[in-house]
């Protein structure tokens, strides 16, 4: 075997084998979900994604010969320096065959070239920040993932803890079935919250997309702002992160399960659920033309599952039982859709709040993913 080399992606056939790698690794894991290869491009594009106004990025490919054997990327988002003035180097879109050189060789390339950058950590995986898709799979390796989260085997967890890198956050994705029905008590509150606090839910109105938009970001930006990592969201990237419901097939599934929590007319909190489409992607093999978007729009019709994508309520209505309105609601939602079930994820450990709440409406942790962390320079 050709000895090993890690590379930097500079374009052109190179760039390609960065995003097909994953095809090759996972082609007989009958649980991975493959992506959408053109916005997969997109995320990955630093002319085509705004996250990259205020960050840089530097892919690597591990190569034995022709053979590809992993790869990662190396993430400096100025932002979350600006935010948090803690040292932090990000890392994300990591795979690697069950091999620790690999695995070590691609972490201490993307070490070197954070810590040549003035970063003291480095942190991840997230793809390429925690607004997106974030964390490795530490359990729940049984089912496939649902959509916008990640997928690993189980031997990821031993390459990356082999090489010293250290849980900073747990996420946690719950389970809950929409053939139940809710708490009794927790139906009881909600009633009572809206009564006592003059609080009103009401769906999205697919007539004001872009105020919507606007009112969301607003909402999610406040709501999330002390949140462990969080760095706010700009115009131009929840623009960018709203981009698949710019179909109006899509619309037409989502909006039903967009919330927002009004006093008075002004938006306190927000809830958006999001069809799992991942049941959809899995027959398209990361391919929307030629045929796949015809497999997607008569797919979305038939899903039966869905996330609870995010749930936020402005910090001085947080303690008013407005989350409690939305689980009501979107479990009701789901049922008068036929859905089977849905996971509410991902939440953070240390948010006592949300999983104690989440708990009492029957949710049971069913997948963890887990933030690393690892000082540098530091050995690989």
């Amino acid at each position: 075997m050709s000895s090993l080399e890690i590379i930097p992606v500079s374009g052109g056939s190179d760039f390609r084998d960065f995003v097909r790698f994953p095809f090759q690794l996972f082609q007989n894991d009958p649980h991975w979900v493959p992506p959408l290869l053109l916005e997969l491009k997109i995320r990955l594009n630093p002319k085509r994604n705004p996250f990259f106004e205020h960050a840089e990025m530097q892919l690597f490919l591990a190569r034995a010969g022709k053979k590809i054997l992993g790869r990662v990327a190396a993430i400096v988002d100025h932002r979350h320096e600006q935010f948090h003035r803690d040292g932090a180097g990000l890392f994300g879109f990591f795979e690697s065959v069950n091999d620790p050189a690999v695995a070590g060789a691609l972490l201490e390339k993307a070490g070197i070239w954070l810590f040549r950058r003035g970063k003291k950590t480095i942190r991840g995986p997230v793809n390429p920040s925690l607004n997106d898709e974030a964390g490795i799979l530490v359990d729940g390796f049984d089912s496939p993932p649902m959509v916008f989260m990640t997928y690993n085997p189980g031997y990821y967890v031993s390459l990356v803890e082999g090489l010293g890198f250290k849980k900073i956050r747990d996420l946690y994705a719950y389970r809950l079935s929409t053939l139940a029905e809710p708490p009794e008590q927790i139906v009881q509150f909600a009633e009572a919250v809206k009564h006592s606090e003059k609080i009103t839910i009401r769906h999205f109105n697919v007539r004001e997309v872009k105020e919507e938009g606007e009112r969301i970001m607003e909402v999610y930006n406040s709501a999330w702002l002390k949140n462990w990592g969080f760095v706010p969201l700009t115009p131009a990237e929840l623009s960018n992160h709203t981009g698949y419901f710019q179909l109006p097939a899509v619309r037409r599934q989502v909006a039903p399960w967009v919330l927002f929590a009004e006093v008075e007319g002004r938006p306190v909190g927000f809830s958006l659920t999001v069809p799992n489409f991942n049941e959809v992607f899995r027959r398209m093999n990361g391919r929307l033309l030629p045929f796949g978007i015809f497999h997607f729009l008569a797919g979305i019709r038939k899903i039966k599952s869905a996330r609870v994508y995010a749930l936020g309520v402005i910090p001085e209505y947080r303690k008013s039982g407005i989350a409690s309105l939305f689980y009501v609601e979107t479990l009701m939602t789901g049922k008068r859709l036929g859905f089977e079930w849905g996971e509410m994820s991902w939440i953070l450990d240390s948010n006592e709040q949300m999983n104690r709440a989440i708990r009492l409406m029957g949710g049971e942790v069913y997948k963890t993913y887990r933030i690393y962390e690892k000082a540098l320079p530091g050995g690989f």
